[in-house]
């Protein structure tokens, strides 16, 4: 089982919410779990380019359940230019069963 979330890094919602990926990625995986079924694997992206890696993975790892695995962080895809650190974030988890 597989869910890939990748929305956009900024938006606003129909009640005129605005969302941001650097503040509410969390909310968005505590959403999507009960959709998992146990041991699926969870991708998480995001392209906010002020948001590091390594601050992306916490508060993704913040939402998951305890148990859960960074299977792994992968490279930016070969089709997407990259100046300075890295502006797509591609984090694959597995989740416990």
């Amino acid at each position: 089982d597989l869910i890939i979330l990748d929305p956009p890094s900024t938006s606003t919602g129909p009640r005129k919410k605005r969302w941001s990926a650097a503040r509410d990625y969390p909310e968005l995986v505590a959403l999507a779990l009960p959709l998992l079924r146990p041991g699926g694997c969870l991708w998480t992206v995001t392209n906010h380019r002020a948001t590091p890696a390594h601050r992306f993975a916490r508060k993704v790892a913040e939402a998951l359940p305890e148990g859960s695995t960074l299977e792994r962080a992968c490279p930016p895809p070969v089709d997407y230019p990259v100046d300075g650190p890295f502006p797509v974030k591609t984090l694959w988890w597995r989740v416990p069963g």
